[in-house]
């Protein structure tokens, strides 16, 4: 019977026809003996570290068996992931029925190795995760990590609900972030599926997100009625925000059409995401700013619209951010446009502009100035790129991306900032990398890959890194999906 049962898991683990157990049984070869010869699932996790996969049967059987406790499952799927297989992995999720503490552990290793394997089949497990609102959200959302790594058309459906989801007992707790991220792994297969749920068509095509936005809004609203939220807007805004993170130009007509929305915050973020389209569409500086200028906008979408602008790729900005510095807009946002008027001011632009009186001149404002009235050349900004003086770098990296220095020298000294512990510094490198490696290498995308994933690793749980992080993620995602 063992050497049934050790043929069985190696069909499960490979895919390779098992003898027929009817059939005269021959004596155990040595593969089976090594794969019972372990005294522990210690011993065979280092075995199979050592290249020795022999060891993944014996792991896998300990999944496999009934009489495995929970623990040892557990560790048995910690080992396996050295050496990921679809089928360990299912029978790990079939056994965590429940929700304690060492259930969720089990599908946290199961759901790991799911993503790790690559295989289309891990695809049905994960999504059944994802939809199951029994699952506390982190574990769902894990699942959705997963079917991210398995860059799989097939998980557009249930990635696009991700973006839906969320927790039954406490809406904020979402999956957005994530299903957005994913989506970028699986790259422009999304962009159709996006564009078609934004006007919910065709009919009856996405009733699933339909039915999910409503009960996410009903959600809020129960919880706070004060807030001021309608199943449009968030439908319209999630498929806005990762078509605008795809880049994708076959986005833009659509994205400029709806700029000009009666809803603002639909309007907004179609607008925020015309912006982050590669190349940006010529209309989306007007469209801006006559945003900006409109005064029945809200004042802390006018601000962002302001932040808006300033990324942009138009040289017009700068005159922008002097007009309203010099207008009769309220103080918080003249402040702004002085603060931005600043940071993308050449020395001769500077000589032409003084901030008015009511205007409080920090410490930063102050040295914003004195470094605008620096330089008025490339070379004058390389050398201002100093990642120890996060003002100078904040305003190097503004004047970097204005002038479109795209020379490998340079985005290698922004790809180094990253290493760095700063997180205004880390920020800015970011947004520069994304605006100014517009046709990377090959070696330009797996370097950024690898130098995200090293630091993933290295400073896991560190805040440094968390605010990064997601918009580094997506910025890989970009970068990568530019490479001719």
């Amino acid at each position: 019977m063992a050497r049934v049962r050790n043929l069985l898991i190696t069909l499960a683990l490979t895919g390779c026809p098992a003898e027929s157990p009817v059939t005269p049984e021959p004596e155990p070869t040595q593969g089976a003996e090594e794969a019972r010869s372990f005294a522990s699932i210690e011993e065979a996790t280092a075995a199979l570290e050592s290249g020795d996969q022999a060891a993944a049967i014996f792991l896998a059987e300990q999944v496999h068996d009934p009489d495995t406790s929970d623990e040892d499952v557990v560790e048995a799927l910690a080992g396996l992931q050295a050496a990921p297989q679809v089928a360990a992995a299912r029978w790990g999720l079939d056994r965590a029925s429940g929700n304690s503490p060492v259930h969720n552990r089990i599908r946290i290793h199961a759901m790991r190795m799911l993503g790790a394997t690559g295989s289309e089949e891990a695809v049905e497990p994960l999504a059944s995760v994802v939809d199951d609102s029994r699952s506390h959200i982190l574990i769902r959302r894990l699942a959705v990590e997963s079917l991210g790594q398995l860059r799989s058309e097939s998980a557009l459906p249930v990635l696009l609900r991700a973006l839906y989801i969320a927790d039954r007992e406490n809406p904020a707790m979402r999956m957005n972030d994530a299903a957005a991220l994913a989506l970028l792994q699986l790259g422009e297969v999304a962009v159709q599926p996006l564009l078609e749920i934004l006007d919910a068509e065709p009919e009856g095509a996405h009733d699933d997100i339909l039915t999910l936005t409503e009960a996410y809004v009903g959600q809020v609203l129960t919880a706070n009625s004060a807030v001021e939220m309608n199943p449009r807007e968030v439908r319209m805004g999630e498929a806005l925000y990762v078509l605008g993170a795809l880049g994708d130009p076959r986005a833009a007509p659509r994205l400029v059409e709806l700029s000009a929305d009666e809803d603002s915050h639909v309007s907004l973020g179609a607008m925020m995401a015309a912006a982050r389209l590669v190349p940006t569409p010529p209309e989306t500086f007007g469209l801006v700013d006559a945003a900006i200028q409109d005064a029945d906008r809200p004042a802390y979408e006018r601000a962002q619209l302001l932040a808006l602008m300033v990324r942009l790729p138009d040289n017009r900005a700068v005159s922008v951010c002097q007009r309203i510095a010099e207008g009769g807009d309220e103080l918080p946002l003249r402040y702004q446009a002085t603060n931005f008027f600043w940071l993308l001011a050449t020395a001769t632009e500077a000589g032409r502009f003084s901030s008015a009186e009511d205007i409080p001149m920090n410490d930063s404002l102050e040295a914003l100035a004195s470094l605008s009235e620096r330089c008025n050349d490339l070379a004058c900004y390389r050398d201002m790129l100093d990642p120890g003086d996060h003002v100078a770098f904040e305003k190097a990296s503004a004047m970097l991306i204005r002038v479109g220095d795209q020379e490998p020298e340079t985005i290698d000294r922004f790809f180094g900032a990253l290493r760095t512990g700063e997180i205004m510094v880390r920020r800015q490198a970011t947004q520069a990398i994304d605006r100014l490696l517009v046709t990377p290498t090959q070696a330009q995308a797996d370097a950024l890959r690898h130098l995200t994933d090293t630091l993933e690793v290295a400073e896991a749980g560190r805040a440094s890194w968390h605010a990064v992080q997601s918009e580094l993620r997506i910025v890989v995602e970009r970068v990568a999906g530019r490479v001719q």
